[in-house]
């Protein structure tokens, strides 16, 4: 399930402690609308089974990278010491800008990138690289797939089926092609600043979200035609943002969430509705479940909130604790919590 984690500026349901321990004890129902039931909790430096070839996740909190599976045994354990992006079947060490950059599999095998420099982070399953400069993308896999520089610094970027939509600074998205060839550029305007904060792409491509400007913000969305992609809404925000913020496509495309300033905003392009959700905190991510669930993550400073709604207003759990470390993996409705030195699976049944 779709996975989006509020961009850096360079480049989602438990109680861990005292309360939050019945909640991952005992099967717990709010209302009649949705049952909670705890599998396993396992702490982060349990012994390993590399044996293990069955489905596995990362989680990545107390300094560890660790590749768990689904019944709770880790297949692999990686100190952390430098900086890490984590993925499904890779994981990538990058000590500091310039130095070389480390890529390594799953299962233990390493490659040395010496082909390319800059920060890592995956997008869709696909390695990419903002340069030292932040002005250049690079995709990765094995050997440099492809490089494009940009007139500008990049601020955000998503990747699709196909494509891949570079959010830059002076206000416009470049649509890139997977072999690296130039697809659209769409300009945002409307604003005194036309900074890009945000960027989406839909389920098969086929459409955009822009979340641009400042004085005032829009939300643009748009739809791909033969020769490239059209907007067809511009919608202005009663709010803005001047670092990246996230957006996302959730319910195979029909809703658009963004990130407001006190929650996450729901919006139904098809009648211009919306739902607001408030949090206490930053934004850290939204993960999409079954069943048109989403779970949203906030932290304020070692405090963790979570709500799970399902599409497109209704709130089915909400429940806070403290966690010096916190990283969050959803599969389905089953929820892989890590906090401070453990990792929980809990199982939700919306209805």
């Amino acid at each position: 399930m779709r996975e989006v984690k509020r961009p850096r500026a360079a480049p989602i349901l438990v109680v861990i402690v005292c309360a939050v321990l019945y909640v991952l004890s005992f099967p717990t129902t709010v209302g009649s609308e949705l049952s909670v039931l705890k599998h396993w909790s396992t702490p982060v430096d349990a012994r390993l089974t590399p044996e293990y070839e069955g489905e596995t996740f990362p989680i990545k909190i107390d300094d560890y990278a660790t590749y768990f599976a689904v019944d709770g045994r880790i297949f692999r354990r990686q100190t952390v010491e430098t900086g890490i992006a984590l993925d499904e079947d890779l994981f990538v060490r990058f000590p500091a800008p310039g130095e070389p950059v480390t890529v390594s599999t799953r299962s233990g095998d390493e490659i040395w990138v010496e082909d390319v420099t800059g920060f890592p982070f995956f997008r869709s399953g696909r390695l990419f690289f903002i340069g030292p400069n932040n002005a250049s993308i690079t995709e990765w896999s094995d050997r440099v797939l492809w490089s494009r520089e940009f007139g500008s610094l990049v601020t955000t970027v998503d990747a699709g089926d196909e494509i891949v939509a570079v959010g830059l600074l002076n206000g416009q998205v470049e649509v890139i092609m997977n072999d690296g060839r130039h697809q659209h550029t769409f300009s945002a305007g409307g604003s005194r600043l036309p900074l890009v904060t945000g960027v989406a792409i839909a389920p098969g491509d086929l459409r955009l979200a822009v979340i641009a400007g400042a004085e005032p913000q829009y939300l643009f969305l748009l739809e791909r035609m033969d020769d490239g992609f059209v907007p067809i809404l511009q919608r202005r925000l009663d709010h803005e943002f001047r670092r990246p913020s996230l957006v996302t496509f959730v319910r195979d495309g029909r809703f658009i969430l963004y990130e407001t300033p006190n929650g996450v905003t729901i919006f139904d392009p098809s009648d211009r509705t919306e739902n607001r959700h408030a949090i206490t905190g930053d934004l850290v991510s939204i993960h999409e479940g079954k069943d048109s669930m989403i779970v949203i993550a906030a932290r304020d400073g070692d405090r963790t909130s979570l709500t799970a709604v399902v599409l497109p207003d209704r709130v089915v759990f909400e429940t806070s604790f403290d966690a010096a470390a916190f990283d969050l993996v959803v599969r389905d409705n089953s929820l892989f919590i890590g906090a401070d030195k453990n990792v929980y699976r809990v199982d939700f049944d919306a209805r």
